[in-house]
């Protein structure tokens, strides 16, 4: 690993800058890196005469932001991290610890602090209601909320051990044909307005139109899943309006069709959704359940379903970017190459823009300024 000194300068080099706000890209470009954020931004042609070395890079490279990864469970691994992190994705937001076997706060605070593992946005514990899904709401993993009241103290709890997020449970079983209590608008409003008097964000597990509708009343900022079921126009204007952002985990429904049989509109609503202006962030439910199988790494597979729902490639490049940086609440320290924002940096071989697929196998990676994987000298390794 390459790590700069205190005070000491990187510079990286690239034949295309996206930078992930959605601009048009940058030919030739010069970042600079020190003490872990980014500090210039230059093109090529830009570089006084005597300035013409760098660390990395290379006319050839594509530079990105770091991906991001804003739907996931069971990342509380410090394998799984370093997985993320050696392709590109180099922060993950798990919305549910599902284990008992580590406390997650201490354990996320430990990982963050190395660059080889991706950064960890934790939500915690989920809050859902008693009765309600999911069903073993008895369990450590769950925080079952009966009142306002107890709306309040549980935000209050969870921020208190540490949470970076808020997970609310919206989820009335509907889709699936066996219905089950919920929390209340009047409850959700509660864990909304606690949770942002204390700069916490709230996503909430939805899978149903009628449950959806509780969400956006609420204010809930961003929803977890997209609508199994037809969404109607109105709820999306709703969503768009109150600048709700949703985490689509196309590859979840792909699965669940593919191994429980379960149908839905997830593809097409999330077209109409994304006509009408929605604001996507990608996350895939990785770990989600038992039963399914989920990519590790670059979620290409969710990538390639997010296009074929009609979004454009820069769309989803900025979905793995800023918007899930949005709904991690870190948008104003990363998921863009911005002067002033964390130095977290993919270099690829080809244009993403033109091939999604050029986003397997990363060639160069910065986390928090440290350089983690540079395949340049991992080639020479193996000559050797």
């Amino acid at each position: 690993m390459r790590e700069s000194r205190l005070g000491e300068s990187i510079r990286l080099k690239c034949g295309l800058l996206i930078d992930g706000t959605g601009r048009e890209p940058i030919q030739h470009a010069i970042v600079t890196v020190k003490n872990g954020q980014i500090v210039g931004i230059e093109r090529v042609d830009n570089i006084r005469a005597g300035h013409e070395e760098f660390d990395f890079g290379s006319s050839e490279c594509v530079m990105l932001p770091g991906f991001i990864n804003a739907h996931v469970h069971n990342a509380y691994d410090e394998t799984s991290l370093r997985g993320w992190a050696n392709d590109g994705v180099t922060t993950v937001r798990d919305l549910m610890v599902l284990t008992e076997a580590v406390e997650p706060f201490a354990f996320r605070d430990r990982v963050n602090r190395v660059p080889e593992y991706s950064h960890l946005v934790s939500a915690g514990q989920m809050v859902c209601t008693p009765q309600g899904y999911p069903l073993e709401f008895a369990k450590p993993p769950f925080m079952p909320v009966g009142d306002n009241r107890q709306a309040v103290d549980c935000v209050r709890k969870l921020v208190g051990r540490g949470v970076d997020i808020i997970k609310v449970v919206v989820e009335s079983c509907m889709l699936f044909g066996t219905p089950v209590p919920t929390l209340s608008i009047g409850q959700l409003q509660a864990i909304v307005r606690a949770a942002h008097r204390r700069n916490r964000m709230v996503s909430a597990h939805v899978t149903h139109s009628f449950d959806l509708e509780k969400a956006i009343q609420a204010g809930v900022d961003d929803v977890a899943h997209m609508i199994g079921d037809e969404i109607p126009a109105e709820m999306l204007e709703q969503m768009i309006r109150k600048n709700m952002y949703l985490v689509p985990t196309l590859e979840l429904w792909k699965e669940g069709e593919r191994v429980l049989g379960i149908k839905s509109c997830a593809l097409p609503n999330l077209r109409k959704y994304v006509r009408a202006g929605g604001k996507v962030a990608l996350g895939t439910d990785y770990g989600g359940h038992p039963s399914l199988s989920f990519e590790i790494g670059m979620p290409l597979t969710e990538i390639g379903l997010l296009l074929t729902a009609g979004m454009n490639p820069m769309e989803v490049v900025c979905a793995g970017t800023r918007n899930a940086a949005h709904v991690c609440n870190l948008e104003r320290v990363l998921g863009t190459i911005q002067v002033g924002k964390k130095a977290d940096i993919l270099m690829i071989k080809s244009n993403p823009l033109e091939d999604m697929d050029s986003l397997r196998g990363a060639k160069f990676v910065m986390h928090n300024g440290a350089v983690i994987r540079n395949f340049e000298e991992e080639a020479i390794a193996c000559s050797n």
